[in-house]
């Protein structure tokens, strides 16, 4: 026996009022201090990750100023730029600005680097330069 695409169901009952209180002038003054802490305490916490975690990136960006040299920073920074899609658009863009100004200077820079090619390595070769072991496309 087939049955009809129709359902019969019940009606649900409507839904209660949330129980409880609905603003601070609801909570009574113990409420208010439990929460107070609470809050307090989680804050407290949090400020404590973030300085430590402050304290360990001036300590990464010393070490690798020490180990690779003044502009280490800025190399960061440009590696980080690269890892996305709109980041490695824009650092093309200044490159080009800086390439072609150097040109219009007569700069031997700009001459030098006028048959750059603007495309990117294999994601393979990529993944290897980062450290990281490449994936085989497997297909």
């Amino acid at each position: 026996m087939a049955r009809s695409g129709k359902r019969t169901t019940q009606p649900r009952p409507p839904k209660a009022a949330p129980s409880g209180p609905r603003t601070t002038e609801d909570l009574s003054d113990e409420d208010l201090q439990a929460l107070a802490f609470k809050h307090h305490n989680n804050l407290n916490g949090a400020e404590g990750a973030v300085k430590a975690a402050q304290k360990r990136v001036k300590e990464i960006k010393a070490l690798a100023k020490a180990e690779m040299g003044a502009d280490a920073i800025e190399v960061l920074k440009d590696l980080t730029e690269l890892e996305t899609e709109d980041g490695e658009k824009k650092l093309t863009q200044a490159v080009k600005r800086i390439l072609r100004s150097a040109r219009w200077a007569g700069s031997t820079l700009g001459n030098a680097v006028q048959h750059v090619r603007w495309s990117r390595p294999h994601a393979g070769r990529r993944s290897r330069v980062r450290g990281r072991q490449a994936r085989r496309h497997e297909g």
